[in-house]
């Protein structure tokens, strides 16, 4: 316990001292940062027969050994030579096809290092040459649109674009007909009349690079395989270039349940299932990730090769709680930092937790938004409120429990006889304000603050009783909120009516028991967000909220995400514990995140089914008269800007494509500033047919002044959105890239100082201790802005000057939100941001999700940096590529009442690090605390009421301390 004490004590002085270290570092890095914006370097390509070479334009202060230069993933820095060019120093190399040149699809990533030190990276999509003539091939006479020679391309695109969406047409396996959907264009099994299967399990192999079907042995797609061991063989000869999708057939069940181990997909980075105890699969190697489930209906999305636990699978077993969900994927595929395909789920889900809502007669509301697709969301009813049952005046508990694959109330939460089974909350829609749909009186109360022992005592073990069913329910998401001014039993000695079980029961989903039974003071508040599985607040998927720890800045008030992890199943992710939003303390915004798990969608004006119509800032709208008539006036007006305007002497197949350009190394040519499109004259006087000057297209169908006026308005929108975001990411003076990724005072380099920092205390962990995270979790610890104010402000002893940190928190805060999700975006790119393997030295897929195993040395490792700075490039990438993420955040640049999307200011930036570091710190010195230390939690939960516990800490209490409410593993 000295030990424990001892320990305990000299975290909190280290991570105080540590901070105002941190603040006065990054302060002054951000100030020598921000004082010139150096150049950067510029990416060439010229194709060849067979070929393409590739020059870069270096900056004069780049250092020429440190240049990193990939090709698909493969390194090719040594091929690089010196030549002589206008611009200055030039490095220039010919790849070929042995080279890992690829037909239809190329990533060449760029980075070095600076003699500042700071980091310059630039990144380009460019097609080969054999496929460029494969997939422009002319047809004779006028046609609407492009025609795909090549079938493997999955949009509207004569290109593969940097994300594509993806979904299951049939959930619950194939059954005859197409059962995924890649993109808007490829279904499989691509010929379903064709493929039969009277096997348990159906499996689509494509190719990582280019999405294109693998048929050929060994993968031989698509697969029908008749059991789990035949499919656990067959999935062993698949290697990293091998994107599997595999799932039971329609109307069968996996053979999981004839064996221990029987279903086990491991190969692709899935696991091995009903696995009951540690004999029961013990002959499988022990890096395989087991489950103790039994899937009836299953399906997996994974990578031959990779770390067990890292791919996607969803299930459903014997038990569910609610509407039966049937195996399913909804997301997209996305490119890593190496141009490898990945599938990552969508769709992030904000919900809002208010503690004696003001806005609801001081009655407790929790706010969830809809699921995409959701009987609610199709009626436009965007958002969901939930309240208590009762009315004012009550004082106690409130449990809401919702299905985490719908969110869905569960019939828990319905007094009296369950409702039948249907695809909706259990509980009744009471009725609708706006966008929202409103359940008055949904979940159970417990009168825990009843001012009779005997009530309370009741409330209290009926409330064990239920988190304890809960704890033994993965599937439920549980909401935990307070009711009323005193929600605990109004007795200082109320700590003996409570049960000992109510601590076991909370612990098991992460919560805390030592808090939730403090709640006697008048005006104590307490919301809690986690499930069984979660792990807890403090490295893991549950968010908690209290008055009792206010020196933290919180209020029982609750902003956050709900996001599918790595099961389709959501589960808290990040979150704000601000106040709701007002002018002293803006909400935090999630934009990004949202948008970044917003599943991608095709450019309107290629459309060959919707006539496109543009509303221009003006008020003026204007339609197309055919899908023909467009799709042909955006070839033109494409030529037009391309070679005209934005980057003249262009070659090559796609220059009458500028989409084609727009996640290329050109793409800060395109410019509103160098020209408008809305300034393109209309060339014909009735219906304009044009001949497409790229050799081998032919000539087009006409265009109307209509048409072409709705595509100019258009592009009109598309080139200022790419700009500003150009702008706002990597192109100004100060940007997000150099905050986040590559400047001398990011994000990046917190989360390796902090690393460094534990490597350096006074603990001192050797170089070699093991650290378990993810970058989800260290996101999840970015929370509250009011915190990181109130840790550096409120440390041992306090610190001078914390009212400018908290004005600049209270100014800047919602930007922080924007730095969190651009980090999250960068790491989701390359792998858990580089920061670890499995623990095989198998790869994991890219996932923000994926528990990463990793040493405390290699934490603190400089070139961690360059893998996030690549992620940041990748990732912009996926925005600049997808019309409904530029046109959701470039708007929002320019709106000088958004603060969040507001160019970067010193303070503005300063706080976002400093979230990203703190978090960091937190995250790895706590996952050391089990592993090198052996603490794992202090069981004593109960201490002396009116004590103010330490952040993040616990709190002391005379001899009997250690309340180490957030530490509980």
């Amino acid at each position: 316990m000295k030990q424990y004490l001892i320990l305990r004590f000299m975290f909190a002085i280290w991570l105080t001292s540590l901070l105002v270290k941190a603040l006065a570092g990054v302060e002054a890095q951000a100030q020598t940062q921000i004082a010139s914006r150096p150049s950067q370097i510029v990416i060439a390509t010229t194709p060849s027969s067979g070929a393409v070479t590739v020059q870069l334009t270096i900056p004069a202060d780049v250092q020429l050994d440190s240049l990193s230069i990939k090709l698909n993933g493969n390194d090719l820095s040594p091929r690089f030579m010196t030549v002589n060019c206008p611009q200055g120093v030039c490095q220039q190399a010919t790849f070929a096809s042995p080279d890992g040149l690829h037909d239809s699809k190329n990533i060449l990533s760029v980075i070095a290092k600076r003699n500042d030190g700071t980091l310059v990276s630039a990144r380009t999509r460019f097609v080969g040459t054999a496929v460029t003539a494969d997939a422009r091939t002319a047809v004779a006479g006028p046609r609407a649109v492009h025609t795909n020679a090549i079938d493997a391309l999955p949009t509207l695109n004569s290109f593969l674009p940097p994300a594509v969406a993806f979904t299951t047409l049939v959930a619950g396996g194939y059954n005859g007909s197409p059962w995924i959907q890649v993109g808007s264009q490829n279904t499989y099994p691509a010929n379903p009349t064709s493929y039969t299967c009277t096997g348990l399990y159906t499996v689509i192999v494509l190719d990582r690079q280019t999405l294109q079907e693998k048929t050929s042995a060994p993968e031989s797609s698509p697969n029908c395989v008749s059991d789990g061991a035949s499919l656990n063989t067959y999935l062993g000869t698949l290697n990293a270039s091998d994107l599997v999708i595999v799932g039971s057939n329609y109307g069968v069940n996996s053979d999981a349940g004839s064996g221990h181990g029987q279903l086990n997909t491991a190969a692709i980075g899935g696991s091995a299932y009903n696995c009951l105890s540690a004999s029961d699969c013990s002959s499988l190697p022990s890096t395989t990730v087991t489950s103790v489930n039994v899937p009836l209906g299953y399906m997996a999305i994974g990578v031959g090769g990779a770390a067990s636990g890292s791919a996607f699978e969803n299930y459903y077993g014997q038990n569910y709680n609610w509407v039966l969900v049937n195996p399913h994927a909804t997301g997209m595929l996305v490119e890593d930092s190496n141009g490898n395909y990945n599938f990552q789920p969508s769709t992030a889900i904000e919900y809002t937790v208010v503690p004696n809502d003001p806005n609801n007669s001081g009655v407790s509301t929790i706010t969830v938004g809809s699921v995409p697709g959701d009987p609610y969301y199709t009626k436009n009813l965007t958002s969901k409120l939930y309240t208590p049952p009762g009315g004012t005046g009550q004082n106690g508990m409130w449990m809401l429990i919702l299905q985490r694959s719908t969110l869905y109330s569960v019939p828990f939460n319905v007094a009296g006889t369950p409702p039948p089974v249907m695809n909706q909350d259990a509980c009744t829609q009471t009725g609708a304000n706006g966008t929202v749909a409103v359940f008055y009186g949904c979940g159970v109360f417990y009168d825990t603050g009843d001012s009779n022992p005997t009530n309370a005592t009741n409330a209290y073990n009926n409330l064990m009783a239920d988190l304890s069913n809960a704890s033994n329910d993965p599937t439920e998401l549980v909401f935990l909120v307070s009711i009323g001014n005193q929600p605990g039993y109004p007795d200082t000695n109320g700590v003996k009516l409570i049960p000992v079980g109510l601590a076991t029961a909370f612990s098991l989903m992460g919560g805390t028991p030592e808090t939730l039974t403090s709640l006697s003071t008048p005006g104590s508040t307490y919301s809690y967000v986690g499930c069984s599985g979660c792990g807890n607040s403090l490295g893991g998927n549950v968010v908690i909220s209290t008055n009792l720890q206010s020196q933290q800045g919180q209020s029982g008030y609750i902003h956050g995400l709900l996001e599918p992890n790595l099961n389709g199943i959501y589960w808290p992710t990040q979150a704000s514990l601000d106040q709701p939003a007002s002018a002293a303390q803006p909400t935090t915004d999630f934009t990004i995140q949202e948008v970044t798990s917003t599943p991608p969608v095709e450019w309107p004006e290629l459309s060959n089914t919707q006539k496109l119509a543009v509303t221009t800032s003006a008020g003026t709208t204007y339609t197309a008269d055919t899908t023909a008539g467009q799709n042909a006036a955006y070839y033109y007006i494409s030529y037009q800007l391309i070679n005209q305007y934005y980057i003249i002497g262009a070659q090559g197949s796609y220059i009458d494509d500028i989409h084609y350009y727009f996640t290329g190394g050109s793409n800060t040519f395109l410019d509103y500033h160098t020209y408008d499109p809305t300034n393109l004259a209309y060339p014909g006087t009735s219906c304009y047919q044009w001949t497409d000057p790229v050799p081998g297209r032919g000539t087009l169908a006409c265009f109307t002044q209509n048409d072409f006026n709705a595509v100019r308005a258009q592009m009109h929108n598309e080139i200022v959105y790419l700009t500003n975001v150009l702008q706002y990411m990597v192109n100004g003076s100060t940007n997000m890239k150099d905050i986040v990724a590559s400047g001398g005072g990011s994000a990046a380099l917190a989360l390796i100082n902090a690393a460094a920092s534990v490597e350096a205390s006074t603990l001192q962990p050797p170089p070699a201790t093991p650290v378990k995270a993810s970058v989800s979790n260290i996101l999840n610890f970015v929370g509250n802005l009011v915190s990181v104010g109130a840790s550096i402000g409120l440390g041992v002893g306090g610190i001078e000057g914390t009212d400018a940190i908290k004005a600049a928190i209270s100014k800047y805060g919602s930007f922080a939100g924007v730095i969190s999700g651009a980090f999250g975006m960068a790491s989701a790119a390359t792998g858990s941001g580089g920061l670890g393997s499995g623990s095989s030295g198998s790869t994991p897929l890219p996932s923000k999700n994926y528990t990463f195993l990793t040493t405390i040395g290699n934490l603190s490792n400089n070139s961690l940096q360059q893998s996030i700075t690549a992620g940041f490039d990748t990732g912009l990438d996926t925005i600049l590529g997808d019309w409904y993420k530029l046109s959701t955040i470039g708007p929002k640049i320019t709106d000088s009442n958004n603060p969040a999307f507001q160019p970067a200011t010193q303070a503005a930036s300063l706080i976002g690090i400093l979230q990203i570091g703190q978090a960091s710190q937190r995250t790895f010195y706590t996952a050391l605390l089990p592993i090198d230390y052996s603490v794992q939690h202090y069981s004593y939960w109960f201490g002396q009421f009116g004590k103010t516990n330490y952040p993040d800490m616990g709190g002391a209490n005379g001899r009997r301390c250690c309340l180490l409410q957030y530490l509980v593993f």
